[in-house]
């Protein structure tokens, strides 16, 4: 069983992630983590400095402040991030969930537009 849980920032993805994780024997698969851990990989790191320059980086490392100063004040700079991300993220998912036996909980606010949402059994749309 492979359970989504999506929703706007602020909406109670996090404590509802937190009943599911009670209830049920469940793997967190968690967007935001996984996304701020393949920032640390050399191949995401070149590509993100190649489209948006070594400004970027801190002490060779992607500045997430940075980025994010680009990145949300500029739409074709978040449609580039996303392009290079989130193909990376949806891999690392599939991956996960092809090599392991358990049931997951994907918890992400972009679970659709990363392209896990056609895995899950189930999805849960937190709306307030």
């Amino acid at each position: 069983m492979i359970i989504g849980l999506t929703g706007r920032v602020g909406t109670g993805k996090t404590t509802a992630q937190g009943i599911f994780l009670e209830e049920f024997p469940l793997t967190l698969l968690d967007l935001d983590v996984i996304g701020h851990r393949l920032l640390q990989e050399p191949m995401v790191i070149n590509a993100l400095v190649h489209t948006f320059g070594e400004e970027i980086l801190e002490n060779n490392a992607i500045s997430r402040p940075a980025l994010g100063n680009i990145v949300f004040s500029n739409k074709d700079a978040l449609l580039k991030l996303n392009t290079i991300m989130h193909p990376r993220i949806k891999e690392y998912v599939l991956n996960q969930i092809e090599s392991r036996q358990s049931s997951f909980l994907i918890v992400g606010a972009l679970i659709q537009e990363i392209g896990v949402s056609e895995c899950c059994d189930h999805v849960v749309v937190i709306d307030v």
